[in-house]
């Protein structure tokens, strides 16, 4: 059990199922982090600089996990899910249970890079979010996004993993209009996979079970069909640098 700051009440617990699935090794994780990493890149984040982060909704704090071991970063992990930050993995930032729209004065202005990555879709009011997100940067800090793209894509899946909207570029600009940001960068990805998300939303309208529909919906069927999803995004990624449509997108803002 991991030891964790408590620093605000517990909420809701997440779906257990899909924090199973989706450890370090799943093909949609290890891909991720890597257009997250072009992104950081493209925007002149230095990961050779010991960095402070703020993840927000970590859970298990898988992506920490990740971030730290490709950067000199230090990643605090904050969620209100207790027993995900239980069996979460311990890192070289702190482990938190912190509402984030609570503010506390010792957390505001104090991280040069808030992650907020597929979290601002479960939200009911993003704008309050992403304006608290962004009090917890440093001047000149980043926010770094990533949320489910097309509403043409919205499911059962969407339904069952807590989504209330999916996003097109156009959407998050405006939700963080009034958060004091710069737009620095933003790209879908995932373009290779909307033939794959589209025969989920079909093969999902058919299943009853929640729990089936995240296990269905979130993990490939066989180790196969996991290696050609993979082969597709590692393709796309180094060929494809102009994607105007995807199943996910990435924005990254700076605070002025």
């Amino acid at each position: 059990m991991t030891p964790y700051l408590a620093l605000s009440k517990p909420g809701a617990n997440f779906i257990q199922n899909w924090y199973e699935a989706a450890d370090v090794n799943h093909f949609w994780m290890r891909h991720r982090l890597k257009f997250l990493l072009q992104a950081i890149r493209r925007v002149g984040l230095r990961i050779d600089q010991p960095l402070k982060g703020l993840d927000i909704g970590g859970g298990r704090a898988v992506f920490r996990s990740q971030i730290e071991s490709s950067t000199q970063w230090s990643v605090d992990c904050t969620d209100l899910d207790v027993g995900a930050l239980e069996q979460s993995v311990p890192g070289r930032g702190q482990t938190l249970l912190y509402d984030i729209t609570q503010e506390l004065p010792d957390r505001i202005g104090s991280y040069d890079v808030v992650f907020a990555l597929d979290v601002v879709e479960h939200v009911e009011n993003p704008d309050l979010f992403l304006k608290s997100a962004a009090r917890h940067l440093k001047p000149g800090g980043h926010l770094v996004i990533n949320v489910p793209a097309l509403n043409c894509l919205f499911s059962r899946y969407d339904t069952c993993a807590g989504h209330l909207r999916r996003y097109t570029t156009a959407m998050l600009v405006k939700e963080l209009a009034s958060s004091h940001l710069d737009i620095a960068h933003s790209r879908y990805w995932g373009l290779t996979m909307i033939p794959v998300v589209l025969l989920r939303k079909w093969i999902v309208s058919l299943i009853q079970s929640q729990d089936r529909v995240i296990q269905m919906g979130f993990s490939p069927p066989n180790p196969w069909v996991e290696r050609i999803l993979s082969a597709t995004l590692t393709f796309e990624r180094l060929a494809l640098p102009i994607r105007p449509l995807g199943t996910s997108l990435i924005l990254v803002a700076r605070k002025k």
